[in-house]
């Protein structure tokens, strides 16, 4: 007789143990969606902030562009010009010193596709291929792969480091 009756709650229980079954289920579903949208929106914030740091770079706003970056922040790059390669390192104080001493360097830098790795909305990977162009958009000179790491800081996407391969357009066809 116990168990009849013990069965008979169960019974009555199940709808409840279902409902909070369908929540729990309902809550993991919304917090799995919250993460992708937020990944979305970090994902475009990241390439608004590369297209914003390239306009400025590309403008010689040289207070603009060290403004995006993080203190102790680096650079490096790799360019093979002339039939020579050349490899070099610096601190972003560094390189804004030597953008600020080049006269009329003006170019644009339009990004033709992204790679974006983000790791617990805080850190970023972000791979743009490029070709650079005169000022006005008009005549292509070189190719790049610019390689950035970000850290989200009180929600804003600052560069940790930049680090980009250039080589001239005839190399990137043969």
């Amino acid at each position: 007789m116990r168990l009849i009756t013990q069965q008979k709650k169960w019974i009555r229980n199940l709808p409840l143990a279902f409902s909070f079954m369908a929540l729990m289920v309902a809550s993991h579903s919304v917090l799995i969606a919250s993460e992708a949208t937020q990944a979305v929106i970090d994902k475009a914030q990241l390439k608004l902030t590369i297209e914003k740091f390239l306009e400025a770079l590309g403008n010689d706003d040289t207070d603009a562009v060290r403004a995006m970056y993080l203190p102790h922040a680096s650079v490096g790059f790799f360019r093979k010009a002339d039939g020579k390669e050349s490899v070099k390192t610096m601190s972003i104080e560094q390189y804004i010193e030597q953008r600020r001493s080049r006269v009329n360097s003006k170019f644009t830098e339009p990004v033709q596709e992204y790679e974006i790795n983000i790791s617990q909305g805080k850190l970023a990977f972000v791979r743009a291929n490029a070709t650079i162009y005169d000022h006005k958009g008009e005549i292509p000179s070189h190719h790049t792969q610019d390689f950035f790491v970000l850290m989200n800081v009180d929600g804003v996407w600052k560069f940790l480091s930049a680090s980009y391969t250039s080589s001239p357009l005839k190399s990137v066809t043969q």
